[in-house]
């Protein structure tokens, strides 16, 4: 089901920023 962690990571990240903002 996860063939591209990298997906994840930019999602991970988006999350991250929007939280910080």
């Amino acid at each position: 089901m996860i063939t591209r962690p990298i997906i994840l990571v930019i999602l991970c990240y988006a999350i991250l920023m929007i939280v910080q903002s």
